[in-house]
């Protein structure tokens, strides 16, 4: 199943659980900003859904203006349960010469011979973040408390 195809499951209310965190965590700030997204779905909604939307309004609210691309949308092709093809394969189809990827990824799925066979270099992002809890979000920055946006800025 492609990532745009994941559904929803709108049976274990997880939306008030996640918006009742985001309440909690950062006050009615975030909820007013992205609450409208969630009021959107329903039993029919994929995943996409509410992670593209949610990422726009983010890229907005940090005023980063790119251009998003969805994968489905090109004409790549996809062959079930080779990642890493595709993954070289979206990074050749942009012309790129480097794929970035996250430590966990990397360590639990990437092979790096589709890279090598079309000369791209891999990039590892092994961060760590600096406090105590070992979480950040972008809402940290944007409703954080001066504790985790003293890291950020």
């Amino acid at each position: 199943m492609r990532i745009n195809e994941a559904p929803l499951d709108m049976s274990q209310g997880w939306i008030s659980k996640h918006t009742g965190t985001l309440r909690a965590k950062y006050g009615g700030g975030a909820t007013d900003m992205l609450g409208e997204y969630y009021d959107r779905l329903d039993d029919d909604s994929h995943l996409s859904d509410i992670t593209v939307p949610l990422l726009k309004r983010l890229l907005e609210a940090f005023d980063i203006d790119i251009e998003i691309y969805h994968s489905s949308a090109l004409d790549v092709p996809y062959e079930k349960g080779e990642p890493s093809e595709y993954n070289a394969r979206l990074t050749d189809h942009f012309d790129c010469d480097t794929y970035f990827c996250g430590a966990n990824a990397y360590k639990a799925y990437l092979r790096e011979e589709p890279f090598e066979a079309r000369d791209l270099d891999i990039r590892i992002q092994d961060w760590n973040c600096p406090w105590p809890d070992g979480n950040v979000i972008a809402l940290d920055a944007l409703f954080g408390d001066d504790d985790h946006r003293q890291y950020i800025e």
